[in-house]
């Protein structure tokens, strides 16, 4: 759990150093949306898009893998003993 949080905390960091640096050469998400051809809207459209085609499909994969993964929680003997 340890190495997640850090693992969250440097990746933090990164994105603040890489966006303060980005910002001292004059790039905004607004102008690289504009190298990109998209607007604001078009990118929500195409992650709304995106959430629309997981979201079935996630819930699905957990109908199998979360009882799997709880009953061999429950009944698989702990790494103590």
């Amino acid at each position: 759990m340890r190495r997640i949080v850090w693992g969250l905390i440097k990746l933090g960091l990164a994105s603040l150093l890489a966006g303060w640096l980005l910002g001292l050469f004059g790039i905004t998400a607004d102008t690289l949306l504009e190298a990109a051809s998209l607007s604001r809207q078009q990118v929500a459209d195409r992650m709304a898009d995106a959430a629309a085609w997981a979201a079935p499909r996630l819930t699905l994969g957990a109908l199998i893998v979360v009882p799997v993964w709880f009953f061999t929680y429950l009944f698989l003997p702990s790494a103590e003993d």
